[in-house]
């Protein structure tokens, strides 16, 4: 909570300048594409108008209209939107970077409705695939960015830029580890001046001052390509997870006795933040997703109040026309950009591998995960290939992600055949059950594949309720122990006649130290695996006959 007017202030100025620092990844989009200066400041006033938008929607709390999570949650320009969005200006221009943007955003609204289900299609393993090879394109583009002529001049921008960032994030303490990127960006700044002096001239034939202009959007195109669609549709699933993990780290925040996530919290969040890409793409800018810097320092300094995000919302709008100032960001030498994008294409790439290794990994898994990483590099290693198929299959050639995921998708429901196994076992009355429990489930654990941490907490669990019931005379019946799993979800149910059984609360994860793009990754593994267990259920028939069943997300 923030206490004080002067805590408000120093928030809302630190806030604003990580989402002015996100304009960068704009910046990339449009110098990338060719557009002037002119153009490109216009685009950078409507970028901030959509963070206002976006920064507002996820703090009003609309119950009627399912929209707002009443949290501070502010959006800025999307890292995950950059490479696809290029591809788009590349293929249709403007039009359809607008289309597809609207795209994205649709895709992550109605993802939100369906959050529950989408495990089957994307489990664990393969949202790590996703993270992973976002991070790997991201990484791909900021190398393009910055590897340009003048090669020594460029190459000691971005190590001036990047290198205050990396230093600070692994040795610095406190305040200042959360400002690093503020820094570097700075540092690159100064290196600039002094090899190339300010180079910055035509921003000064432009008025100090300008409201949006209004003809941007009214005289703007739209279209759609559908040979986009899959690689836009992968932005959308990566924004949710984005947005997933954040607004977990956001709940567990705000809530000293958080125990569980609250699903319609999130998915409202999602929700929202699909609204607000929508709404950047009809403004005519790219996507902007939930920002993992500006919540990350609200965490660390104990500063979530909604609040903040009415304050950011004005700033905003202050700063969108300050065209004076836009034209010093529109003309950022792409070498310091570069060593942003570089920056979070680490946390990004990194958090994808902590997923996938975060799982237990049968031999499906090794199959899935590994071949179709293998078939994504191939867009890197024989681009012609791709190129020499016919439209629309040779967008396959321009988007690993895209390639990787289909091959994900496809292997994962063909390995899933036959995948389903269950077990039982029975636990007299008159026996100690906790030698009998570990036998067994470490048994068919081992043989199934399952990773040993997940078995652990299956036997701890397993122990406890058999022990509860046991010594609390509840059962008056053996206990039949059965086992199940489908590659998805591990599960143990005690079933017996007598009286209910109630099971503990859920456990918390704890997520000191977090920076930046970490944030979302911890929120995303309470998720997917961080609670213990993940699901609890009981239920009683007429017959008096009681089940408790524990289950274990892989």
């Amino acid at each position: 909570m923030i206490h004080s007017r002067s805590k408000l202030i120093s928030m809302t100025a630190q806030q604003s300048l990580i989402g002015f620092l996100g304009l960068a990844f704009s910046v990339v989009i449009f110098r990338q594409s060719g557009f002037s200066d002119d153009v490109i400041v216009a685009k950078l006033q409507w970028v901030l108008i959509a963070y206002a938008i976006g920064t507002l929607l996820q703090a009003i709390y609309w119950q009627k209209i399912g929209i707002g999570t009443g949290l501070m949650l502010p959006p800025i320009s999307g890292a995950i939107y950059v490479q696809p969005s290029i591809l788009a200006i590349a293929i249709g221009g403007l039009p359809l970077l607008i289309g597809m943007t609207i795209f994205a955003g649709m895709c992550e609204f109605m993802l939100s409705f369906m959050l529950r289900r989408t495990r089957i299609i994307f489990p664990p393993e393969i949202c790590g695939l996703v993270l992973l090879l976002v991070g790997l394109e991201l990484g791909v583009t900021s190398i393009q960015a910055g590897a340009k002529k003048p090669y020594i001049i460029n190459s000691a921008i971005l190590v001036a830029t990047l290198i205050p960032i990396l230093v600070l994030s692994v040795w610095g303490k406190g305040y200042i580890r959360h400002v690093c990127s503020l820094i570097g960006v700075f540092s690159g700044f100064v290196v600039t001046l002094y090899l190339e002096g300010i180079t910055n001239t035509n921003g000064f034939n432009m008025p100090l001052f300008k409201l949006p202009p209004l003809s941007a959007i009214a005289e703007q195109n739209i279209s759609f390509n559908w040979s986009l669609s899959l690689p836009f549709f992968l932005v959308g699933f990566a924004a949710t997870i984005r947005s997933l993990g954040l607004t977990m780290s956001v709940q567990q925040a705000n809530d000293p006795h958080w125990r569980k996530p609250d699903y319609t919290s999130l998915q409202r969040s999602i929700r929202t933040d699909g609204l607000a890409a929508m709404i950047a793409g009809a403004l005519g800018v790219n996507g902007i997703n939930v920002s993992p810097t500006s919540t990350t320092m609200a965490i660390a300094f104990r500063c979530t109040d909604v609040v903040l995000s009415y304050a950011m919302s004005v700033i905003f709008v202050l700063l969108s026309c300050c065209t004076g100032l836009l034209i010093y960001i529109a003309n950022s030498p792409l070498p310091i950009v570069a060593g942003l994008l570089l920056y979070y294409a680490a946390f990004i790439f990194t958090g994808g591998i902590r997923t996938i290794g975060a799982q237990s990994f049968g031999i499906r898994q090794v199959f899935t995960i590994g071949i179709s990483f293998c078939v994504a590099m191939s867009t890197y290693i024989i681009p012609e290939a791709y190129q020499a198929l016919p439209a629309p299959l040779d967008v396959f050639g321009r988007s690993s992600l895209a390639l990787g995921l289909i091959f994900a998708v496809v292997l994962n429901m063909l390995f899933s055949i036959g995948a389903r196994r269950n077990a039982r076992f029975i636990l007299r009355m008159e026996s100690v059950p906790d030698k009998l429990i570990r036998e067994n489930i470490y048994t068919y654990g081992n043989s199934w594949g399952l990773k040993q941490d997940l078995v652990e907490d299956t036997i701890m669990i397993a122990k406890e309720i058999a022990y509860d019931i046991h010594h609390a005379n509840l059962a008056e019946s053996d206990i039949v122990v059965e086992a199940r799993d489908n590659t998805i979800e591990f599960s143990v149910s005690l079933t017996y006649t007598g009286t209910p059984y109630k099971m503990m609360p859920l456990q918390t994860v704890n997520m000191e130290k977090i920076l930046d793009e970490e944030m979302f990754i911890e929120g995303l593994k309470i998720y997917l695996r961080g609670m213990m267990p993940d699901k609890v259920s009981t239920s009683i028939n007429n017959n008096d006959h009681c089940c408790v069943m524990i289950s274990f997300n892989h």
